[in-house]
């Protein structure tokens, strides 16, 4: 019932401009459908950081066909073959998008060998520390202004350019355990001075980790924020006989006293 309790809590918010930052834009969408209040835009965070970009350089167009991510890493690696220019182009990009600030062939590596973006074993011209630099250099030419962005820069621009402007009171974030770091941090850097943020999301339901989600994302912000903890732990969904099967794994887990007993045949 997440997203149901931050439909209804939204309506007692006293604030005048609130972000609901949506993990997809079919999300996004159907949130638009269900909070009709003016103060609200719902948005991808995706979309929220293109916003950014386009207020900060205008006619800015979108490559949607891997042009830009091919043409970085044509231009950081110009002699090596089509292989390894997808290879450095699939690494500088996932680069951008869950680690924007790396600054270090170190920082390449530890993404390259956490998303297997690596060179055959094989390889002997084009070895990882060949193609890691080469990668890093592509990122460094990725954050400089430019006409055409991709979907990565609409995340790793505005934090890299600090194109984020802090135009909301209130920022709710909808399931934080699917988003990535620089996502996040795109989020809270949206909220204005003294506004306030709400991260909202469940660690067991976090299961992105493989394309960069930042799994850890709820008890960081926690500590980060100083926020105070309201937890969703009743089931409206569920039967009690289910509930009390899955409280083995999620202690918490709790049955509306409304529920039915429910039977479990296998």
């Amino acid at each position: 019932g997440k997203t149901t309790t931050i439909v209804e809590a939204i309506k007692f918010a006293p604030e005048n401009k609130i972000l609901l930052a949506a993990f997809n834009k079919e999300i996004a969408q159907e949130l638009t459908k269900r909070v009709t209040d003016e103060r609200v835009q719902c948005k991808t965070l995706h979309s929220l950081g293109f916003n950014y970009i386009r207020y900060a350089w205008k006619n800015v167009s979108v490559d949607s066909n891997g042009q830009r991510a091919w043409g970085l890493a044509q231009g950081a690696a110009p002699s090596a073959p089509d292989n390894i220019v997808r290879l450095i182009a699939d690494l500088h990009t996932k680069v951008r998008e869950v680690a924007p600030f790396a600054r270090t062939t170190a920082d390449i590596a530890e993404i390259a060998y956490r998303f297997d973006l690596l060179p055959e074993s094989e390889e002997k011209v084009w070895n990882e520390e060949r193609v890691f630099s080469a990668a890093l250099s592509a990122v460094r030419e990725a954050s400089r202004p430019t006409p055409v962005i991709d979907f990565a820069d609409m995340i790793f621009l505005p934090l890299v350019q600090d194109l984020v402007r802090p135009w909301f009171s209130l920022v709710v974030v909808d399931e934080a355990q699917d988003m990535t770091v620089a996502q996040l941090e795109l989020a809270t850097r949206s909220c204005k001075k003294g506004g306030r943020i709400v991260v909202v999301g469940d660690d067991w339901q976090a299961i992105y980790a493989f394309r960069g989600a930042d799994s850890g994302s709820l008890d960081r912000l926690k500590t980060a924020l100083n926020a105070v903890e309201l937890g969703l732990t009743v089931t409206y969904r569920c039967p009690k006989s289910h509930v009390a099967r899955c409280q083995s794994i999620v202690s918490d887990f709790t049955a509306a006293d409304v529920a039915i007993e429910g039977t479990i045949l296998t």
